[in-house]
């Protein structure tokens, strides 16, 4: 039961690309991000560059417009089941998880994995049935109580643009729950910040292999696939993504002399050679404190860890009330599983200002340097 990918030997953005960035980034002053299109040779539909220690958005196209993430949505997956899970309670794979296309690990119904096994598999091999595993764990059994706590959770994260966070595995075909996940470059810039900031999680992003010894008494291992880690100097990884729907995603991210660059890109047609373009961007760019532009929030230290969820039994009675208050994509819902997770929504964000209770204590979270 493995995951497997060839790997690509280092290769260097090209000569012309780079001078025409650093042409690019000497012109920009250090309160303000690129202006749209000015990064020659980025063809990606939707992109952001960041700065993980400060926040501050160096450069961006479109990157508020919420669309389909692929696997990229599983770093949230990831977030929330490091938060709300107890990693000594066994998961056990349900027949909607088995159910879930490749990639996949090909877990049979009933079997039992730790949470932190699970959280490996779909961060390193994107294996979309330990995605759903999670997020039936954290939804208490309940794919439409995992998107109560996604979405209650990201309005605290300051996810702005309008996120649909139900699909925990970034599918969004026939077997995406609720049609599918929309959400903005810039709220995944938000989401990866909170990730580099987990002391559990960002050092997976960096693994090429990973093994366990399975709950079933077999050895298992993982064999991470993102390519950015052997092309690009410094890379500290983070998540690919790919449907015939959403194109190719990346959320990338690397480190060099004690400075961290994010760089999302949705929809791009070669998303590991404009990775490093944008990432270079961002090196290029004056390091300080922002003085004006766009800021992204300040990473909130054990944000997912505590929730109120509602009963599922409660939301489908609001369904009619549903559009009352639009929180997501912001038109009518496409089926009746949008309409009750829409309802599921407005309870869990109205709960999620009272106060909460605790699943168990935050561990330490602090932007890495």
């Amino acid at each position: 039961m493995k995951s497997c990918i060839s790997r690509w030997a280092p290769t260097a953005v090209g000569a012309v690309a780079v001078l025409t960035l650093l042409g690019v980034v000497g012109a920009v002053a250090a309160e303000s991000a690129v202006s749209e299109g000015a990064v020659a040779g980025v063809r990606a539909s939707q992109w952001i560059v960041v700065d993980a220690d400060s926040g501050a958005v160096l450069a961006a196209h479109d990157e508020r417009t919420p669309v389909r993430p692929a696997s990229t949505i599983k770093l949230l997956t990831a977030l929330l089941a490091v938060g709300q899970l107890d990693p000594a309670v066994p998961i056990t794979i349900s027949p909607v998880a088995k159910s879930m296309p490749a990639r996949r690990m090909g877990m049979p119904i009933g079997e039992q994995w730790t949470r932190d096994d699970l959280v490996h598999a779909a961060l390193m091999a994107s294996a979309n049935d330990a995605a759903v595993a999670l997020a039936e764990a954290v939804g208490q059994g309940s794919l439409m109580r995992y998107a109560v706590v996604a979405q209650s959770v990201g309005e605290r994260m300051g996810l702005e643009d309008q996120p649909f966070l139900a699909e925990p595995a970034g599918l969004d075909d026939e077997h995406a729950f609720a049609g599918g996940s929309l959400i903005s470059a810039r709220d995944l810039a938000i989401i990866a910040r909170a990730v580099l900031a987990d002391d559990l999680l960002a050092p997976i992003l960096t693994l090429d292999r990973y093994d366990m010894a399975g709950l079933d008494g077999v050895g298992h291992y993982v064999l991470g696939h993102n390519r950015l880690l052997d092309r690009y100097p410094g890379a500290v990884g983070m998540k690919t993504g790919g449907t015939r729907a959403a194109g190719s995603t990346l959320v990338a991210a690397a480190r060099r002399d004690g400075r961290t660059i994010i760089a999302v890109l949705l929809r791009s047609p070669d998303m590991y050679t404009e990775a490093a373009m944008l990432l270079d961007l961002g090196f290029a760019s004056p390091q300080g404190p922002p003085l004006a532009g766009d800021v992204l929030p300040a990473v909130v230290p054990g944000v997912a860890t505590t929730i109120a969820i509602p009963d599922v039994g409660e939301a489908e009675r609001s369904t009619d009330h549903a559009s009352d208050r639009p929180l997501s994509i912001g038109d009518v819902p496409q089926n009746r599983d949008q309409a009750v997770l829409m309802a599921l929504v407005t309870i869990a964000v109205t709960q999620s200002r009272r106060p909460m209770t605790r699943r168990h204590a935050p561990r330490e979270m602090a932007l890495p340097r």
